[in-house]
C-alpha cells in the first residue's frame, strides 16, 4: 500500500469525513491509516447501540495515522445522533426555558460524560444563532433564544459543561443563522440584516464568548451587508479572516460546516470549496458524504499548493490550530470499548439522562393559551403530521399513561396522520371525518407550511374539544388564532412528546415556560410576521 506524501498528509489532516454505516469500511480504514483523512463526523446511521458505537470509535482511533477528530453534533432536541446508545437530551430552547437550572445542567453533564467515555473529542455545539426570524426553517428550537443575552447566557453555561467533561465545544453557525429564511442544507441561506443589526444581534453572542470558545464553525450563509455577491460566509475572507479573526480577535480553531451541503454546492465544486475555505481562514473542513469528495478535496488542496494558489504555510497553520485544541490521543484501553465497568456506567448514565430529560420535558411543555382537560372515558383524535424525521407519536404515549392512571376508564386516543403537503380537498375530507369530535392537533413549523395552517383552521372550525400542540417552533402559535388551547413543547424529539403526554394525563402541565415564550416574542417583535410570510 503506497503512502501519501507529506503534503498530501497535511491536506488530509484537515479533512473530516463521514461513514456510510455502523462499521468502519476497509476503504475508510485505509484512508485514515495512510493519513488521507483526519477524522470522522458521526451521525445517526453510525449508531445502533452502545457496544457497537464504542467498537466503531475504537476502530477509528486504532486505524488513524493522526490523532483523529471524532466529532458529532449531538445538540439535543431536533438534532441528536446517539439516541440508540445514550438516550435523548433536551433541545437548546428547552434547556434555556427550564427554570430548574440544576436539572438541565445535570442532564447535559451526564450526556457529555457519556460522549467523552465513548471517545468523542470535538462536540459541534452549542448553537449561538439568535432566532430573530420566526419562519426560520432550520434553526428553530436549536437556538437558545431570540435575544443576544438569552443566547449568550445559556451558551456560556453549556460551554462550561462541555469543557468540564473534557470535550471541545464548537460555537456555530458563524456569523449567525437565526435571521435567515432558507435552510442551508438545501440552498444558500441569505442574511439580509443591516450592518448594525449584524453587529448588535447576530454577532453579539460570538463576540461575548469569543475568549471562551476554543473552536467556531462557519455557516453557509450569504451576509449581504458584508459581501456584495452571493458568497457563503464559510468561504468569505471578509467574514472569516476579517470579522471573526481581525474584528473579534478569535485565535482558535475555525471549522467549516459540511462542504457538501447544497447551500454551498449550488455555486462551488468540492475542489473549489476546499481551497476557498482554507484561503478564507478555515482550519478544518467537514465533508459529510462519501469517501470520494474527501479525496477530491485533498487532491485540490495539494494541487493548489503546487500551483502557487495556496501557501503550504496555511496548511501548517491549520494543523497547528487543530493540534492546539485536540486532546491527547487516548489509548484504546482508555475507551469504553470492551470494558464492562465503563459499559455499566454508560448504561446507568443513559437511564439517568432519560429520566431527567423526561422531567425537563414535563416542565418546559406549557400552555401558551388556555388550558386542557382530558377526562376519564372521553375520546380524542390525535391529528399528527406524517413527518419523515420525527415520530411525533403523541397518541401512543397518551394511551400508555392514560391506561396506567385510569385503567378501564381511561380516555381513548386514536391517531390520525396528515400529509404536510396535502391539497385542500384532502384536508377537507380528513376534517369531515372529525367534525364534532375532540381533537389534539400537532403542528410542525406550520408558519412555513400553508397546508398545515389550512388544516388547523378547518379543524378549529369543526371540532368540539380542541387542543393544539406546537411540537417544534413555538411561533406556530401565530398560525393558530382560533384554537382556545395552545401548548408548546419547545422540542420535537420523542422524549419531549412522551413527556408532554405524561403531563397532559397527570394534569401537571401549566405555564412554567410561558414567560420564556413571552421573551422569545419580544425578541422577534421587530419582525412583522404577516410581511415575512408573503
Amino acid at each position: 500500500m503506497s503512502q501519501y506524501s507529506e503534503l498530501e498528509k497535511k491536506a488530509g489532516r484537515i479533512i473530516v469525513g463521514r461513514l456510510p454505516a455502523d462499521d468502519l469500511p476497509a476503504d475508510f480504514a485505509r484512508e485514515l491509516s495512510r493519513g488521507g483523512m483526519g477524522g470522522i463526523t458521526l451521525f445517526r446511521e453510525n449508531c445502533t447501540g452502545v457496544d457497537q458505537l464504542s467498537a466503531l470509535i475504537a476502530d477509528i482511533y486504532k486505524e488513524s495515522h493522526f490523532n483523529p477528530v471524532v466529532t458529532v453534533d449531538q445538540e439535543g432536541g431536533a438534532v441528536q445522533r446517539f439516541v440508540r446508545a445514550t438516550g435523548s437530551i433536551p433541545s437548546a430552547m428547552a434547556f434555556a426555558a427550564c427554570p430548574d437550572r440544576a436539572l438541565v445542567r445535570s442532564v447535559m453533564e451526564k450526556a457529555c460524560r457519556q460522549m467523552k467515555l465513548l471517545g468523542i473529542n470535538l462536540l459541534l455545539a452549542p448553537v449561538l444563532d439568535v432566532l430573530t426570524n420566526p419562519l426560520n426553517p432550520i434553526v428553530s428550537t436549536r437556538s437558545y433564544g431570540s435575544m443576544p443575552r438569552m443566547v449568550e447566557r445559556s451558551s456560556r453555561e453549556m460551554i462550561d459543561i462541555i469543557e468540564a467533561s473534557g470535550l471541545i465545544p464548537v460555537g456555530k453557525h458563524f456569523p449567525g443563522h437565526g435571521a435567515t429564511r432558507e435552510d442551508s442544507h438545501h440552498t444558500l441561506a441569505v442574511s439580509d440584516v443591516s450592518t448594525d443589526r449584524l453587529l448588535q444581534v447576530d454577532l453579539a453572542p460570538f463576540k461575548a464568548l469569543v475568549s471562551k470558545l476554543p473552536a467556531i464553525l462557519t455557516g453557509h450563509i450569504w451576509v449581504k451587508c458584508v459581501d456584495d455577491e452571493p458568497l457563503p460566509a464559510s468561504l468569505s475572507p471578509r467574514i472569516v479572516n476579517g470579522i471573526l479573526k481581525d474584528y473579534l480577535g478569535f485565535s482558535g480553531l475555525v471549522i467549516t460546516d459540511d462542504l457538501t451541503m447544497k447551500g454551498l454546492t449550488e455555486s462551488s465544486s468540492i475542489e473549489d470549496a476546499a481551497v476557498q475555505a482554507v484561503l478564507a481562514g478555515n482550519h478544518l473542513l467537514l465533508i459529510c458524504t462519501g469517501l470520494e469528495p474527501c479525496a477530491l478535496a485533498r487532491q485540490a488542496l495539494v494541487k493548489a499548493v503546487q500551483d502557487g494558489v495556496l501557501e503550504e504555510a496555511l496548511l501548517d497553520q491549520a494543523i497547528e490550530k487543530l493540534e492546539a485544541v485536540l486532546p491527547e490521543r487516548p489509548q484504546i484501553s482508555d475507551l469504553a470499548h470492551g470494558d464492562k465497568k465503563i459499559f455499566a456506567l454508560l448504561n446507568t448514565l443513559t437511564k439517568e439522562v432519560g429520566e431527567e430529560s423526561h422531567r425537563v420535558g414535563k416542565i418546559t411543555a406549557s400552555f401558551l393559551k388556555g388550558s386542557a382537560s382530558i377526562e376519564e372515558g372521553s375520546s380524542w383524535f390525535v391529528v399528527a403530521p406524517d413527518h419523515s424525521r420525527y415520530g411525533l407519536n403523541l397518541a401512543s404515549h397518551l394511551k400508555k399513561y392514560a391506561d396506567a392512571r385510569y385503567g378501564d376508564t381511561a380516555p381513548v386516543f386514536e391517531e390520525v396522520r396528515y400529509d404536510m403537503s396535502a391539497e385542500f380537498e384532502e384536508n377537507k375530507k380528513l376534517v369531515e371525518g372529525l367534525r364534532g369530535k375532540n381533537c389534539i392537533f400537532l403542528t410542525f413549523r406550520c408558519l412555513i407550511n400553508e397546508s398545515q395552517m389550512q388544516l388547523g383552521q378547518m379543524l378549529a372550525d369543526e371540532c368540539a374539544g380542541k387542543i393544539a400542540v406546537c411540537t417544534d417552533t413555538p411561533f406556530d402559535y401565530n398560525g393558530l388564532p382560533d384554537w382556545p388551547c395552545v401548548i408548546a413543547t419547545l422540542d420535537p424529539s420523542d422524549r419531549a412528546i412522551e413527556a408532554l403526554a405524561d403531563a397532559l394525563i397527570d394534569g401537571s402541565i401549566d405555564q412554567k415556560a410561558s414567560a420564556y415564550y413571552s421573551r422569545l416574542q419580544e425578541g422577534v417583535s421587530s419582525i412583522n410576521i404577516d410581511r415575512v410570510m408573503q
